[in-house]
């Protein structure tokens, strides 16, 4: 069943634009500089810290990013006790013989970043590994450092006045991760490596502030090498860290405090260095594979078993934070930062492509999953595959959520069909959108045939996007003489379009765009080329933008301003606490539009939203005058207004 929404998506585009494999698609953060940590405190607002002093921050749910300087050392770890204080740490050497652990603080969300303490160490590189909050005063950091000739130092502190001073530390070895259930009872893992090469790891537990600390585990024949730690409660724990193969992984996990640990080794060739669990049964574990190139599984049994959901890119991941079983994100070498919004989940879509005429199977091109952001029109192509030779595809990481698909013809051979929407439409509009939330076999393509003359005539121009002019890319633009297609060009950041060996006679040309109003013209070919045959379409995607993370206490729908308006409008709304407490992302929130008669004109939300303030921009240069009605449900909330359009 066909459906309009303006939450809209992108098609035939070019291959210097973001992929998304196994749920998980890459971000503009912005900068090269290796990021080792991220923390978010809902699915707008959130921070990624790196080497040399910098936090990347984002509003927008990692669309764009703001850069932050808080001095010079590499930052290792984030986390926040409530939505405004929150605590960085890293580290540095100084004078290049010591090391010297920094930590930072804020108050106001993340607005300004002040310096609160530090820690020497005789080491080379010192910093702290880990701040684990109990409230905004009391906290627990963890850290650690290599001596230059060899050997480990580190120690773990706790602090009663929000980090301005410390107790005295506890230090066995390098202590990367430190994890409390309360102001008495924790756990920390260390690795030591003495001066003549021996190593030892342990997993310690205090039960009076740190003031002692139990050997749980002491290894010194496997290097386990301990990167992380976690507990839910006084007997449910998770610690991870490396076996002596520097490619495998072992997840240990306990159910009584402790006293007892069961080792797995995680499947998924790999080093895992960094995990976050939502529940005892449900985790991500993040670092690289084996070619060193970056991955991602996930557990939900507790790490029993593990499903790999990311390999093939080159960066290895440092840090991961999940807000919900849907929404988080990746952090790695070389400013690289992945999110999901499936949780990772992806799935497989299948079938064949066809020539529309005959029915028989197109043997060359490819198919592919698409969608777009709607806040800054970046295109993200999901999943890509060849069209085999008896037509079949098959698409095997494609993410849950609205999306298109399509068939695109390679350039050489020379095509004879046309980019085609599923299941056989040339306008986007007219395509179905597909919502996969498992396998799906039978998506089958008809596409139309193009078949091109031998002339030297030509029809070329530009398309633009209208308010304000400019270039648009990834433009189809359509060549056709009655019924059949005569020839096609994809527009690349220039806008322009040049379609070669055009027939003489009467040729209908159309531009079409996912996001934009789709136009079209006549024109006569005589002989030679006809030029500046330009298109100016009208965005129609909408975006919404946040306008107030406070929480409301009530759910509201204003009135849209203007009113009369002409073309646009403003429809602001509230939405409280969700009322579903256990929703993922917050509730299922729909803005829809309908005309006098009560048909549906357009949908201009249709996603989870948090608690907050928002407003949409409705434009309505495609609509005739008259009255219209807009429509929000959210959680148990229903309200429809009216508002009038004169042109």
């Amino acid at each position: 069943m066909k459906k309009i929404i303006v939450f809209i998506f992108v098609f035939f585009v070019s291959f210097n634009i973001c992929f998304s494999q196994g749920g998980w698609f890459l971000l503009s953060s912005g900068t090269a500089l290796n990021l080792r940590d991220a923390y978010f405190i809902n699915e707008m607002t959130g921070w990624a810290v790196g080497d040399s002093g910098r936090v990347l921050t984002t509003t927008t749910g990692g669309t764009s990013w703001t850069t932050q300087q808080i001095g010079s050392p590499d930052l290792y770890t984030i986390n926040f006790a409530n939505n405004l204080t929150g605590y960085i740490g890293g580290g540095s050497s100084l004078m290049g013989y010591t090391g010297v652990s920094y930590l930072y603080k804020t108050t106001n969300q993340g607005l300004n970043w002040f310096f609160v303490n530090s820690d020497y160490g005789g080491d080379y590189i010192f910093y702290y590994s880990s701040v684990a909050i109990i409230s905004p005063d009391i906290i627990y950091t963890s850290s650690c450092g290599q001596y230059s000739l060899g050997g480990a130092v580190g120690n773990v502190r706790k602090s009663t006045n929000g980090g301005t001073n410390f107790l005295t530390g506890y230090g066995v070895g390098a202590h990367k991760s430190v994890s409390f259930i309360n102001e008495q009872t924790g756990w920390t893992v260390a690795n030591y490596a003495d001066d003549i090469g021996k190593h030892y790891s342990y997993i310690l537990k205090t039960t009076n502030s740190g003031n002692n600390w139990i050997n749980q585990i002491k290894d010194s024949v496997r290097i386990i090498n301990f990167s992380k730690i976690k507990f839910f409660d006084g007997n449910t724990g998770n610690a991870l860290g490396g076996g002596s193969s520097p490619n495998r992984t072992l997840f240990f996990k306990t159910t009584n405090g402790g006293i007892n640990w069961d080792s797995l080794v995680i499947p998924n060739s790999g080093k895992y260095n960094s995990m976050y669990f939502l529940n005892v049964s449900t985790g991500w574990i993040c670092g690289y594979s084996s070619g060193d190139t970056s991955a991602i599984s996930k557990t939900t049994n507790g790490g029993q078993t593990w499903q790999s959901q990311r390999k093939g890119y080159s960066n290895t991941l440092n840090g991961i934070f999940m807000l919900n079983p849907n929404t988080g994100y990746a952090v790695g070498n070389g400013g690289v930062i992945l999110k999901t919004v499936t949780g990772g989940a992806y799935y497989s879509i299948s079938g064949t492509v066809k020539y529309s005429d005959n029915n028989q199977p197109i043997t060359s091109g490819s198919v592919k999953a698409f969608r777009l952001n709607v806040q800054t029109g970046q295109i993200i192509i999901l999943d890509s595959t060849g069209i085999q030779t008896n037509g079949s595809y098959i698409l095997n990481n494609v993410p849950s959520g609205d999306l298109y698909i399509g068939a695109v013809p390679n350039s050489s051979p020379p095509a004879d069909y046309v980019p085609t929407y599923y299941p056989s439409a040339i306008y986007y509009r007219d395509a179905t959108i597909l919502n996969p939330t498992g396998n799906m076999t039978g998506i089958d393509i008809r596409a139309f045939r193009m078949s091109q003359a031998t002339t030297s005539n030509s029809v070329n121009g530009k398309v633009n996007s209208t308010v304000p002019v400019s270039p648009l890319k990834d433009a189809n633009v359509y060549a056709k003489s009655g019924n059949t297609f005569v020839g096609y060009k994809t527009t690349g950041s220039d806008g322009i379009y040049h379609i070669n060996s055009v027939p003489t006679g009467q040729l209908k040309i159309i531009a079409d765009r996912i996001g934009y109003r789709s136009d079209s013209t006549t024109v006569t070919i005589t002989r030679n080329n006809i030029d500046s045959v330009n298109f100016y379409l009208m965005k129609l995607f909408i975006g919404i933008k946040p306008i107030s993370n406070d929480v409301p206490d009530k759910y509201f729908l204003y009135q849209n301003y203007p009113n009369p308006f002409n073309p646009s409008t403003i429809i602001k709304f509230r939405i409280k606490e969700m009322s579903s407490p256990h929703a993922p992302g917050g509730d299922l929130t729909t803005l829809k539009i309908y005309d006098i008669l009560g048909k549906e004109v357009t949908t201009l939300v249709n996603e989870k939203q948090s608690p907050g303030t928002y407003e949409v921009n409705f434009d309505a240069s495609s609509l005739p005058s008259g009255i219209y009605f807009y429509k929000l449900i959210t959680g148990d909330f229903t309200e429809t207004k009216k508002m009038i359009l004169i042109k």
